[in-house]
């Protein structure tokens, strides 16, 4: 993502393609530790063969200009597999 001042958000496709209802969540890291990345919403259940949409909201008020990396990992439950999404941002 590059972006200038305003905040941004992204929004990023959830699929269930399973026969049963899947809760998810998302947790949000950064590489510096900062909270310029969050999820919108961080929580949510999908229908079976269901297919919907989650944001990933990134604020860069009081970000000096350089890269930043972040990451987005979702889960759908104890022992289940976990799917990351990395975002890259741009701050100029």
């Amino acid at each position: 993502m590059v972006v200038g001042q305003q905040p941004v958000q992204k929004a990023i496709i959830l699929q269930n393609n399973s026969n049963q209802p899947v809760t998810w969540s998302a947790a949000t890291s950064t590489n510096d530790q900062g909270h310029w990345l969050s999820a919108d919403p961080a929580t949510g259940t999908l229908g079976p063969s269901v297919e919907g949409y989650m944001n990933a909201l990134v604020d860069v008020q009081g970000l000096k200009p350089g890269s930043y990396q972040g990451m987005l990992t979702f889960s759908s439950g104890p022992g289940s597999a976990t799917q990351q999404v990395v975002i890259t941002l741009t701050v100029s």
